[in-house]
């Protein structure tokens, strides 16, 4: 092999690896141009999902609403009511007058509603908050008296039963969340929601008391 040979085989090496340079160049261009329509793409899909579920959550609580509409008109007016038809009267109230934590944890969380101080006012605490309690339906059903109770005002409550609320939303709110805090025998907020249901179960109630207690307060273990 003479030098020169080896010189040729040299030049033809180099303008290879510029030819990989130039096709790792392209194809970095190209991602520079893909890569934004992907973020595009998928900030559009985020969209979208906000909007199905806007549009489920609504939807099934207009159903329930307009369910009710009809089974007012049976019960005032057709005098034909059934008690199918005042469940349905039930759960539309409960839809339109009472708290619900979850749905209006949705309303914050798909970016509906932007004033938190007002829905930490009503349930005591954060809608994040809420959210992480998703799964414990007893103690979602004592926020929605809770809340339930701040919006009505008026509503004629049981000293006992208001404390005892009060002190379970701050035993929640002081304490550092945990998924399991209400599986905890040692945990402040499991012995304030205990001695919730406690003081519930041993009060007299108003009608009022027992009305809101049969749409969102079914005593469980946890």
């Amino acid at each position: 092999m003479t030098p020169l040979d080896g010189e040729t085989r040299g030049l033809s090496t180099l303008e290879r690896l510029d030819r990989v340079l130039d096709e790792i160049q392209a194809l970095k261009t190209k991602n520079s141009i893909i890569e934004p329509q992907l973020e595009q793409a998928t900030e559009s899909i985020k969209i979208l999902q906000k909007k199905v579920d806007v549009l489920t959550m609504s939807s099934d609580a207009y159903l329930k609403i307009r369910n009710r509409f009809l089974s007012v008109y049976r019960r005032n007016i057709a005098r034909n009511a059934t008690a199918k038809d005042q469940k349905i009267i039930t759960e539309g109230n409960g839809v339109a007058h009472y708290g619900d934590p979850l749905a209006d944890s949705e309303l914050f969380r798909l970016g509906c509603r932007a004033d938190d101080a007002s829905f930490e006012d009503l349930y005591g605490l954060h809608w994040s908050r809420v959210l992480g309690y998703k799964d414990n339906e007893d103690l979602l059903r004592v926020l929605s008296f809770h809340a339930t109770a701040r919006a009505k005002g008026g509503m004629p409550i049981e000293p006992e039963i208001e404390y005892a609320s009060r002190k379970l939303i701050k035993a929640l709110k002081d304490g550092e969340f945990r998924s399991d805090s209400m599986d905890d025998e040692g945990s402040a907020e499991r012995r304030a929601y205990w001695e919730f249901w406690d003081v519930w179960e041993k009060s007299g109630r108003t009608a009022e008391g027992r009305y809101v207690c049969s749409l969102f307060v079914t005593r469980r273990e946890i």
